[in-house]
């Protein structure tokens, strides 16, 4: 990806997506998680789906996301 006139060569910042696939709060993320493919290629995007969960299934204290925890160590170091 170019950023604007200086034709520096930009760096895509990591993302890390989770979401429940039984949301009736928000649009389904199928098309958004395609976008986000075309974008990224194969580097740099973690896609996590939470069969069966709904929207704001992590504001539950006992709720973890491991996986992102050990993503986010991989991708700030």
């Amino acid at each position: 990806m170019l950023s604007n006139s200086n034709s520096k060569k930009e760096v895509q910042k990591p993302m890390y997506l989770i979401y429940g696939d039984d949301d009736s709060a928000v649009q389904k993320f199928d098309k958004t998680v395609e976008a986000l493919k075309k974008v990224y290629g194969e580097e740099g995007l973690e896609v996590e789906v939470r069969e069966g969960a709904e929207h704001g299934f992590d504001e539950d204290e006992g709720e973890e996301c491991l996986a992102f925890r050990d993503w986010l160590g991989k991708a700030l170091f």
